[in-house]
């Protein structure tokens, strides 16, 4: 479904697009896709930011996929509670 994208390549175009809007919906949101962009975070990182850290993940989903890009959980342990999170490049995005 997606393919892993390098923290550090988020075009630029993406980002200025997504500039105005981010700032719109809350310091917050700037925090955790500034976050994001140095790499992968865990929950407990993004709790820090924002108690309702999923619902900022789901709007810079949004904001994200015109673009091509997104936000992927992809590891979870089960055990401790303890989920990764990253951008990547969507599938069939040009």
């Amino acid at each position: 479904m997606t393919d892993q994208l390098a923290f550090d390549h988020l075009p630029y175009l993406c980002q200025r697009d997504c500039a105005l809007e981010i700032a719109r919906l809350s310091g917050q949101l700037e925090q955790i896709m500034d976050r994001l962009l140095q790499g992968p975070v865990t929950n407990n990182e993004l709790a820090a930011i924002s108690l309702k850290y999923t619902s900022r993940i789901s709007d810079l989903r949004k904001l994200l996929k015109p673009k091509g890009y997104g936000v992927e959980a992809y590891d979870h342990d089960h055990a401790s509670g303890l989920c990764w999170y990253r951008l990547v490049r969507l599938e069939g995005a040009k």
